[in-house]
């Protein structure tokens, strides 16, 4: 058993199921505009580096940044020379190895668990003050964490699951969304 085999590129080639394409460059920008001005900005990190870092977070934000951009390149670099759907796993694959693809793909889909819940909470918290604006209330046992004193976050579950709904109607309608969205902002 070999630990660090690599999937060949002509096997991949050869197996090689083309995407339609559904998002334009107008859709592209949106879409990052979204990501930037999303409510990620808006939560913890957002707080702790109004509060804490202070004119620091100019270079902070620069260096991020640069490193996003030389990154984009990687990516389009790799994606030129294998042109197959599967992202930073089947590039990991090919190149390093299985284990090594495997130990990616297990991070990726870390960081989008903490990513989501971190945006899911965010978005909670404007709901319930949403809510408070119209004197109607969520009880804290339904709209906080154990850590917090509560059951579950409900209004952030329920957020989730409606993403989830969206997200699983194709891209298209997540397509329109995230514009609309954009537009609102």
């Amino acid at each position: 058993m070999n630990l660090l085999q690599k999937k060949s590129i002509t096997h991949l080639l050869s197996q090689k199921k083309t995407l339609q394409k559904t998002l334009g460059a107008y859709d592209l920008i949106l879409l990052g505009i979204g990501a930037i001005v999303g409510i990620g900005i808006l939560v913890l990190t957002g707080v702790a580096a109004a509060n804490d870092a202070g004119p620091s977070i100019i270079f902070s934000f620069m260096l991020a940044a640069l490193v996003c951009g030389f990154v984009a390149f990687c990516y389009a670099e790799v994606a030129s020379a294998l042109p197959v759907s599967g992202g930073v796993y089947t590039y990991a694959y090919v190149t390093i190895g299985e284990v090594v693809a495997y130990l990616i793909g297990w991070m990726q889909l870390l960081i989008y668990v903490l990513s989501v819940a971190a945006v899911a909470n965010g978005w909670s918290a404007y709901f319930r003050s949403l809510l408070e604006g119209f004197h109607l209330h969520i009880p804290k046992m339904l709209s906080a964490v154990p850590q917090q004193g509560g059951m579950v976050n409900l209004p952030a579950v329920c957020i989730i699951l409606l993403m989830t709904w969206m997200l699983s109607k194709g891209v298209q309608e997540s397509k329109k969304v995230n514009n609309t969205m954009v537009a609102i902002k």
